[in-house]
């Protein structure tokens, strides 16, 4: 699948089906109105309407809204898919209202948030037989503090995929005080990235990482990377942070070289298959500074079994690796 964005023109996702040795096919599906950078993000999704085809969720985090009267609030598309990859229906997913803050501060607003930056499928929560979705919007307002970002565990109806509710992870927001566990207030852009891990440490029902590529612990845009364990509900259990000083990546003596100032560690975010037979999936981990003289890498992240853990670690473009 290919996702492109045309400022000025309608933005598209194009759909390729291709067989050995075939030059493929595509049918393309454009949105409604220009710049919205529809096809920022997408994401396969099973079956959902019981045709047999797979279907897609798109985002496009500059969507202005359902009215286009909210700058860049953002939206995803739920698009059901034909045989021939072409969306046959299909509707929006609109930014659900921000709920008040933890300490009784009246809710953000929704300008800006960038809904739909990032998503990942999940494991089935609330055991409907369908999967629940982690939808990240990087730039999340908290209440005095400037692109903390969030993300949205978001459940949709069974029977027609349309929004039902979403519980946002956010700073002071449904009892996950990011800053109280080493997150910087402004601009750090927590959900930039999402991942699902399905079950890693067996304490939720699904394991996600969420990264923070501009998060500043200890040196400016180093990044992180957030391990939560999700409940039913949508709710966070337990949670490990991986960054320069906190989780294995910033012990002491470790051989591994740790993320430095400008590294925007989390710039991007992929579960492996279990590589080394443990049973835990593997998680590499991107950086992008934009400076080859700063060493741009990527990593990937061992866990023990049952737990966020980090037992061991490879930095790909460098030597060197942890013990």
């Amino acid at each position: 699948m290919d996702a492109s964005e045309s400022h000025g023109v309608r933005d598209q996702v194009a759909i390729t089906a291709a067989g050995t040795g075939a030059s493929g096919t595509a049918a393309t599906v454009l949105s409604a109105v220009g710049s919205d950078k529809f096809g920022y993000e997408v994401r396969g999704v099973p079956d959902w309407d019981g045709d047999g085809y797979p279907e897609l969720i798109v985002g496009a985090p500059f969507d202005d809204g359902p009215t286009d009267a909210t700058t860049n609030e953002g939206c995803c598309y739920f698009l059901f898919l034909d045989a021939g990859g072409g969306a046959v229906a299909g509707h929006r997913i609109d930014h659900p209202a921000n709920p008040a803050f933890d300490d009784g501060t009246a809710a953000d607003g929704i300008t800006g948030d960038e809904f739909c930056s990032s998503v990942a499928v999940l494991e089935d929560l609330d055991a409907d037989g369908k999967p629940e979705f982690a939808i990240g919007a990087e730039n999340f307002n908290a209440a005095t503090n400037y692109y903390t970002g969030g993300v949205f565990i978001t459940f949709l109806n069974a029977a027609d995929a349309t929004y039902r509710t979403s519980h946002l992870l956010a700073d002071d927001v449904g009892g996950f005080n990011i800053v109280a566990n080493g997150f910087p207030r402004d601009n750090p852009h927590f959900g930039h990235r999402v991942a699902s891990m399905k079950q890693l440490t067996g304490i939720g029902v699904v394991d996600i990482a969420v990264s923070a590529f501009r998060d500043d612990d200890a040196q400016w845009d180093s990044g992180a990377v957030f391990m939560l364990s999700i409940n039913a509900d949508g709710t966070v259990a337990t949670h490990q942070k991986l960054s320069k000083e906190h989780g294995m990546l910033g012990l002491k003596g470790d051989k591994i070289a740790t993320p430095e100032a400008g590294n925007k560690f989390g710039e991007s975010l992929e579960r492996l298959h279990d590589i080394d037979g443990d049973g835990a999936f593997e998680l590499a981990i991107g950086t992008d500074d934009g400076n080859p003289s700063l060493h741009n890498r990527a990593y990937i992240i061992f866990f023990s079994p049952g737990s966020f853990v980090v037992r061991t670690a490879i930095a790909l473009g460098t030597a060197a690796t942890s013990p």
